[in-house]
């Protein structure tokens, strides 16, 4: 049994109580990958690293790196951002792991709807981005009084076919009508690490 097989069975145990480690040990990757991937698309959310497991791009796809960007991108810098570096922190980093919550195609490649939950801050926010942008929709129990500097436009409407992966009623009117929620877009990743450095920035002095 390979390291990455091993892992699968490892995350499919948590999911599905009455699993049988033993009856796959000796599987082959492909046909556990595709079990799995039928099994986890009807149970989401699942947590990000355990959907990519099995979600991985074929090795032609030219967007394959774009991809794993991403998704590294929202798990260790964007959700990292939110916890300190303390044994505590690092425990609840853990425990709050990013989700997917849903799915949407771009670059015909399957791509995760991500959530963020800052439980100890009342918040939450879900995330796509399709290559192109970042969708990000907040919800939070206070109003968000940032000073965003123009990283997105404060008073336009996104509307939810533009919000691929989105429920309508995860989609919200614009961050100036409404600070506890709202969507908003945002055009690339530097200027979304700013976002979340701000935000993080206003919760934690909260």
């Amino acid at each position: 049994m390979s390291t990455e097989t091993y892992y699968l069975l490892d995350d499919m145990e948590r999911y599905n109580l009455d699993f049988n480690k033993k009856a796959y040990e000796d599987k082959d990757k492909a046909e556990v990958i595709e079990e799995f991937r039928e099994f986890y698309s009807k149970r989401l959310p699942i947590d990000l690293l355990t959907w990519c497991r099995v979600n991985e791009p074929s090795d032609n796809m030219i967007y394959k790196k774009g991809y794993w960007d991403q998704i590294m991108f929202i798990r260790d810098d964007i959700n990292g951002l939110f916890y300190d570096y303390s044994d505590s922190g690092y425990e609840e980093y853990n425990a709050n792991p990013v989700l997917v919550i849903n799915t949407h195609m771009s670059k015909s490649i399957l791509l995760p709807v991500y959530k963020i939950n800052l439980k100890k801050h009342d918040l939450s926010m879900i995330i796509r981005n399709n290559f192109y942008n970042w969708k990000v929709s907040v919800v939070s129990e206070k109003k968000i009084n940032v000073d965003f500097m123009k990283l997105f436009e404060e008073d336009r409407d996104i509307h939810s076919v533009y919000c691929e992966g989105f429920e309508k009623s995860q989609v919200f009117g614009c961050f100036k009508n409404n600070k506890k929620q709202f969507t908003v877009e945002i055009n690339d990743r530097n200027r979304l690490f700013t976002f979340m450095y701000l935000l993080n920035n206003y919760l934690k002095k909260d």
